[in-house]
């Protein structure tokens, strides 16, 4: 099993990776803003408390083919709100905010003149694996990782396509901190794992984790560190039909994928 790194196989982690399109910004158009004001008004999670309006969120305006920075919200008669015209060219175009630390919030502009625009908020959290080894239906303690052992996680979103974590366990010397972190939104969501666990001496997997993983936002609240539980498959999968078996298992039996949830600490 390999990851993929612009097109080629590579067993070490190469970072989260967010597809971003790519829409030429015309700055005359973007320019030749007309009609009413807009208050566009960003909203975010702070401190556990939901519907806070957001400084310093960068606003575009996303007409298909073109992209216009409008602005950036900022403390306004009390409030945190950007206040503005559209370009006069395009209707029912995009608002696009920004910030970090948050995902991309959008919403399409219609009649309504105030605008909320709903972000959801990222936390980053330090992990660790460890795995339990599995022999005729019994699922032993933890254990660390042994030196040829590693780990190859991917995390996918469920709520947004965007999010996704590529992780390896243990470290290499030179991953960078941002390698050694999982990001989750800091609320209620769901997410598919797939972990695989490598024998790097004899180049094979020899288990893993794999389930959905619905989050609520008070089991990850004030937590910092998340500990991933997979399986090591015995004995060792050497022939395909132990490598099938050891697969249908990781894919199917539901009562492991709930005994080692990730666990928050």
């Amino acid at each position: 099993p390999v990851l993929i790194d612009h097109n080629q196989g590579r067993r070490v982690d190469f970072g989260r990776s967010l597809f971003t399109s790519i829409i030429p910004e015309y700055k005359e158009e973007c320019t030749q803003l007309d009609g009413e004001i807009y208050d566009i008004r960003a909203l975010g999670i702070e401190e556990g408390i939901q519907g806070i309006e957001l400084n310093n969120v960068d606003i575009t305006y996303n007409c298909y083919r073109t992209s216009c920075k409008l602005g950036t919200t900022k403390a306004d008669q009390g409030v945190y709100r950007l206040r503005t015209q559209l370009p006069s060219n395009c209707a029912h175009g995009i608002l696009e905010a920004e910030k970090e630390s948050y995902l991309k919030g959008e919403t399409q502009v219609l009649d309504e003149k105030n605008i909320e625009i709903s972000m959801r908020k990222l936390k980053e959290f330090d992990f660790s694996v460890v795995k339990h080894k599995y022999f005729m239906g019994v699922i032993q303690e933890s254990e660390e990782l042994e030196d040829y052992n590693s780990a190859l996680i991917n995390i996918q979103s469920h709520d947004d396509e965007n999010l996704i974590n590529y992780n390896q366990y243990p470290f290499e010397d030179d991953d960078t901190e941002e390698i050694k972190k999982i990001k989750l939104i800091e609320d209620d969501s769901k997410y598919s794992i797939d972990i695989i666990l490598m024998d790097n001496v004899d180049g094979i997997s020899i288990g893993g984790y794999k389930a959905d993983w619905d989050v609520v936002y008070e089991e990850m609240y004030g937590k910092d560190k998340i500990t991933f539980h997979i399986i090591e498959y015995l004995p060792k999968p050497f022939d395909e039909n132990t490598t099938f078996e050891m697969i249908q298992f990781l894919d199917e039996n539901t009562a492991y994928k709930q005994e080692l949830r990730p666990e928050f600490t």
